[in-house]
């Protein structure tokens, strides 16, 4: 049993050859990877599903209705979707059922930032100011999940589009950059104490949408998308600078972090895409095709457009924080999700090869591809049913499965036809099918930090716990999502629990408490108020 160690838009249009990229010498590609579109009358190939311990299972899209360029898992088990105002749903996992929750405000939600709030409502901050284009509002909203309703809370200080959000140790909200109401960059920050915001700050230059984790220090690295890292001190209220990445930077690339919060993946992205730093008018190449590593095939087909497969890790044990290399993904990937499974490993949905957005799917990534957080390396899984690139969005949901969801250019496997929008796949991880489950017959609903607590339990036995925070995605960002394990002794079905000792570990909020059997197999969560 492993983890148990460690304490718990200008766009272009290019279609690359994934049938050449898996004869460049990729293990496994051969038969199971998208081809490009065959002509017209040609019979399509079935793809391979294998035995779903081993690449998990998909279930048949269904119908949402909105597009999920936003997603968050709430503290009811329901998910909110939206992009606009005007048809924000909620889907219900347990029965299928949605329901529209309009927001009904002059200003709009469209590419707004995303973060919980300790009591469990889902601050949405920013977003694109009316017809103009680049430019964001000053706007902050809430969604409470218990009336199921929205709330205009205090404006922020500076406009903000493409904005990075994230819940801070002491149960603040951190809001980073974007583009203002003048269409460039603000060059600060602000943080929301769950009335009004702080004067900004001053911050470096950063792309838009900044990916950030809270560290267990309390500060925040800012890691991934940009080519250099960053630290956040929140009690200072300043910056500092980071290592900076071999690859340069990672457009519309994901970064995780592992159990143990001293690693995060980065993975995937391009060196090509629309940037704040470049105050938001056209997009912006900064880094030449030398810095990325590993493009294969896109970075032929493409030059410097194209996704690249390259992945490092930040590692920040130590003391100290450098980059070093990681094994590389088997497909390049742009604007895809990078999800937190209940088991610790990390789970990748979609993308694109080249630049994105690209109708067409001969050039997308049907196959997730799961790393090990442990061995750190990476293995292909069933392929999913339909194109998701490009606001889509996956989130971890409260049984263990995965929701993959939105996409500009929907469309099938085995067709290039009108593209079919606004739909949902739900994937089941390989550990759904290695036997029985724990179940969790009784755990409290809140828990302080440092408490000792019980959970009972039946079914497989157990042997260890996890927390995962509920998630808040969009555009390949997550900054809510994190894997804390849990010191755990169990005696039958009475499994003692240690929480988290401080909200740099867990920040406060809500979080799925995951029981893992012996094979990793996990329960389905009980939702629990941490802090």
């Amino acid at each position: 049993m492993k983890r148990f160690s460690r304490p718990f838009v200008a766009v272009a249009v290019a279609v690359m050859a994934l049938s050449a990229h898996a004869a460049a010498g990729h293990p496994g590609l051969e038969t199971d990877v998208p081809l490009p579109p065959p002509p017209a009358g040609t019979p399509t190939t079935p793809y391979p599903t294998g035995d779903p311990a081993v690449v998990g299972q998909w279930d048949r899209p269904f119908p949402l209705p909105v597009q999920a360029e936003a997603a968050a898992v709430l503290p009811t088990g329901k998910v909110l979707l939206f992009i606009t105002n005007s048809s924000p749903s909620l889907w219900d996992p347990a029965t299928g059922a949605t329901k529209t929750v309009p927001l009904d405000d002059e200003l709009s939600i469209n590419c707004a930032g995303v973060a919980f709030l300790p009591d469990g409502r889902l601050l949405v901050n920013g977003g694109h100011q009316g017809d103009t284009p680049w430019k964001g509002h000053r706007g902050t909203f809430a969604f409470d999940p218990w009336t199921e309703t929205w709330a205009r809370l205090a404006d922020m200080h500076e406009g903000r589009y493409y904005p990075g959000t994230i819940a801070l140790a002491d149960g603040r909200a951190l809001t980073v950059n974007g583009n203002d109401d003048q269409g460039v960059d603000p060059g600060t920050t602000e943080i929301f104490d769950g009335a009004s915001w702080a004067a900004p700050v001053a911050a470096p230059p950063m792309e838009f949408y900044p990916r950030m984790h809270v560290l267990p220090s309390g500060d925040v690295v800012r890691v991934g998308q940009d080519a250099e890292a960053a630290f956040f001190d929140p009690v200072a209220g300043s910056w500092r600078a980071g290592p900076r990445s071999s690859s340069g930077m990672r457009w519309g690339g994901i970064s995780v972090i592992l159990p143990g919060l001293d690693r995060v993946l980065v993975a995937g992205g391009s060196n090509f895409g629309l940037s704040s730093e470049g105050h938001g008018q056209v997009p912006a190449l900064r880094d030449g095709p030398d810095r990325i590593a590993d493009n294969g095939v896109a970075a032929a087909s493409d030059g410097p457009n194209g996704a690249t497969a390259a992945a490092e890790i930040l590692d920040l044990s130590g003391g100290q924080a450098a980059y070093r290399s990681a094994a590389p993904m088997h497909l390049p990937r742009r604007d895809f999700a990078g999800v937190a499974l209940a088991d610790g490993d990390v789970l990748v949905l979609g993308g694109a090869a080249g630049v994105e957005p690209v109708p067409g799917w001969g050039d997308y990534s049907f196959h997730p591809e799961l790393f090990d957080s442990e061995s750190e390396s990476w293995k292909l899984m069933a392929p999913a049913e339909r194109t998701r690139g490009y606001h889509s969005t996956g989130l971890l949901l409260p049984d263990g499965r995965v929701l993959f969801a939105g996409g500009d250019f929907e469309q099938t496997r085995d067709t290039t036809a009108a593209p079919l929008t606004n739909t949902g796949e739900i994937y089941s991880p390989p550990y759904l099918f290695r036997g029985p489950r724990p179940l969790i017959a009784a755990a409290p609903r809140a828990v302080s930090y440092g408490e000792r607590f019980l959970v009972r339990s039946s079914g497989a036995p157990v042997r260890g716990a996890a927390l995962v925070r509920l998630g808040s995605a969009t555009h390949s960002l997550n900054t809510d999502q994190r894997w804390v394990g849990l010191d755990a002794q169990v005696a039958g079905g009475a499994v003692h629990l240690h929480a988290p000792a401080t909200g740099a570990i867990a920040p406060p909020g809500y979080y799925m408490l995951f029981l893992l059997s012996d094979a990793g197999v996990p329960s389905v969560s009980s939702i629990v108020k941490v802090g």
